[in-house]
């Protein structure tokens, strides 16, 4: 899931406020002898999840083996029995990770992190304005968010543990501007979802954001 930025100030007027963007956790998916997306930009105090998919993996922060810096911040199973793991950036700079078994097969990705001074520097162009509301929901939660152009847009839900719980759309292509949908708790097996904490996710653009909404009972 690369960031980029996108001119959208008229769009964005409409949802994003003058008041500091809460912290966000952005979500890291292992696919295959990979990381998707490889590389991501957030603001400091942001969460990353890597989200685990098959196989067994490790994320490790530092270049490679040798890197002075190896594992003091994060070094962690990826598999079965550790489906995700979740770190909270404080400082701003860049962080490599890898995955261990599988470095010499290109599985690494890195963080930049950006530093509070910077965004508050940098004018609120590329945001897609996710928002759901009300926030905690029942029965139902409002998600909007505004595209600048033209894009194919996945929407999916995730629960804390990192699985995928609803996709709300799936690569179809929407128009610019602002957009809505609803998520009434119910999964995509039907079901309906456990009261608790959600992980809303948005792409487009090449751009990834995500909020989090409880869902009340």
């Amino acid at each position: 899931m690369n960031y980029r930025n996108v001119r959208a100030a008229c769009l964005l007027a409409v949802l994003v406020t003058a008041a500091a963007a809460p912290a966000a956790t952005h979500i890291i998916t292992q696919s295959g002898f990979a990381f998707s997306p490889s590389d991501i930009s957030i603001n400091v105090g942001d969460t990353v999840q890597w989200v685990w998919t098959g196989g067994f993996h490790t994320v490790t922060n530092g270049l490679n083996l040798s890197d002075p810096t190896l594992a003091t911040l994060f070094d962690s199973p990826l598999d079965s029995t550790h489906p995700t793991l979740s770190h909270t950036f404080t400082s701003p700079g860049t962080v490599p990770f890898f995955c261990r078994p599988h470095l010499l097969m290109g599985m690494t990705g890195s963080v930049t992190v950006q530093a509070a001074s910077a965004v508050d520097q940098t004018p609120a162009l590329g945001a897609l304005g996710l928002a759901g509301a009300p926030n905690p929901f029942n029965p139902r939660a409002v998600i909007t968010y505004a595209l600048p152009e033209a894009a194919s847009v996945r929407l999916s839900v995730f629960d804390m543990a990192g699985r995928l719980v609803k996709v709300l759309a799936d690569g179809t292509v929407q128009g610019a501007g602002r957009q809505e949908t609803t998520w009434d708790g119910v999964g995509d097996d039907g079901g309906h979802a456990a009261a608790g904490v959600y992980v809303v996710a948005v792409e487009a653009s090449g751009l990834r954001e995500s909020i989090k909404l409880t869902l009340a009972k």
